[in-house]
């Protein structure tokens, strides 16, 4: 693989990973968007990766805690437990395979979950709720196929309301914008069911009113490397005070003490918001360490001469444009290395077995060898022993000879 085709992976990687994000934020903002008002539902939330706990009932894990990618909370208690696939693998064994867990995930959410953030019951129970599965568009229509026809057959089964929801983008004369539309099932509000059958297409630049998704750039999983990168440096430079600007702009250069509680502090306005111990970390803390051990390599960061915890000194100079560009590249040639370092690894270990079997195969022939040498020795002794073959030697001089050739 070269390096351009490595680039080309990782671009697409982060594309996936933040369209993935969009989408979500947009079914949320769907989900709590009061059309009456024209506007987001007041009061609403929105968690991801949040602790659900099962009932004692549970067809799969009774009274175990479940983390669906989205838990959205309306104020008049309506609920929605929303799980994210973003792209499927291609062969079939593999996506039977993934259908089959993604069944069971489903039914473990068409439960009588507690942990909803605004319920009323100091259990956060809530009497009911929808299941929503959201797709990338290029498998939307599939999965909703093979999910209904497991409904009909028996194999899936979900009581509560329960829909397949694709998520795609597309050109409009103003830019990129996210289009919703149902596949497959309905929601308990028949208005929200029919708005999304007949697709809703939602302008990014829009989602910016809605203080619960506004600023979200991660989920509860990790992004790939390049994508976080690209947000701890615009993190830290956005946090830049007033002589640290002057400075970079009359030197061309800064150097900015930094450490891990700073920067997942900044940071913590990328992922949705947190309010107990049920709502999952994000950004993890140990995602900005690998993010900031890849700056330390590519000499944008260094180690601060601090004994304790995690504190770095982040270098800004001039000249460094498309920093993303720059992080995909170097996420690239680090793979390749690595793949190179694995490639001459596995030459070595199998030159070295080569060597390893040549000198059984050497101490195997050796043996061999011995053992027909000690063999003839010892056929040799048994026919010196036979009491006839002394007289015939003392009379004729020496053993007869196997003929071989023809007889005259």
């Amino acid at each position: 693989m070269t390096l351009g085709d490595r680039e080309k992976i990782l671009r697409e990687q982060g594309d996936n990973y933040k369209q993935m994000v969009l989408a979500l934020r947009g079914l949320a903002n769907e989900i709590l968007f009061d059309d009456s008002k024209r506007s987001p539902a007041v009061g609403g939330v929105v968690r991801c990766g949040r602790k659900m706990t099962t009932s004692p009932e549970n067809r799969h894990e009774p009274e175990t805690d479940v983390t669906p990618d989205l838990v959205v909370q309306l104020p008049t208690q309506h609920g929605t437990v929303v799980e994210c696939k973003w792209g499927t693998k291609r062969d079939e064994h593999t996506f039977e395979r993934q259908v089959a867990k993604l069944i069971v995930q489903l039914e473990k959410y068409d439960d009588d979950l507690t942990g909803w953030p605004l319920s009323a019951k100091g259990d956060g129970d809530l009497k009911n709720h929808d299941v929503v599965l959201l797709v990338n568009h290029e498998d939307s229509r599939k999965l909703a196929r093979v999910l209904t026809t497991a409904q009909s057959e028996n194999r899936l089964s979900i009581r509560r309301g329960f829909a397949v929801v694709g998520a795609g983008q597309i050109q409009r004369t103003n830019g990129i914008w996210l289009e919703l539309d149902l596949e497959a099932g309905s929601l308990r509000d028949e208005r929200k069911t029919n708005k999304l059958r007949d697709r809703v297409q939602i302008n990014p630049s829009k989602l910016a009113h809605n203080a619960e998704v506004a600023l979200v750039e991660l989920a509860d999983c990790p992004p790939p490397v390049p994508v976080m990168l690209d947000l701890i440096q615009r993190k830290i430079i956005g946090n830049f005070d007033k002589d640290e600007y002057e400075q970079f702009r009359f030197e061309g250069e800064v150097r900015k003490p930094v450490s891990l509680d700073q920067i997942s502090e900044w940071m913590s306005s990328c992922g949705f918001r947190q309010s107990d111990r049920r709502d999952a970390e994000c950004p993890r803390r140990e995602w900005i360490v690998e993010g900031m051990t890849a700056l330390i390599e590519m000499k944008w960061v260094e180690k601060s001469p601090a004994t304790t915890g995690y504190q770095w000194v982040y270098i800004h100079k001039k000249g460094r444009r498309s920093p993303y560009e720059h992080f995909i590249r170097f996420c690239a040639k680090r793979a390749l290395k690595s793949e190179t370092a694995d490639r001459k690894m596995k030459a070595r270990e199998a030159a070295q077995l080569t060597r390893k079997q040549q000198r059984e195969i050497s101490r195997t022939a050796g043996q061999q060898e011995h053992a027909d040498a000690k063999r003839k020795e010892q056929l040799e002794l048994e026919v010196k022993s036979h009491p006839l073959i002394p007289d015939y030697i003392r009379k004729f001089g020496e053993l007869p000879q196997k003929r071989t050739g023809k007889k005259r």
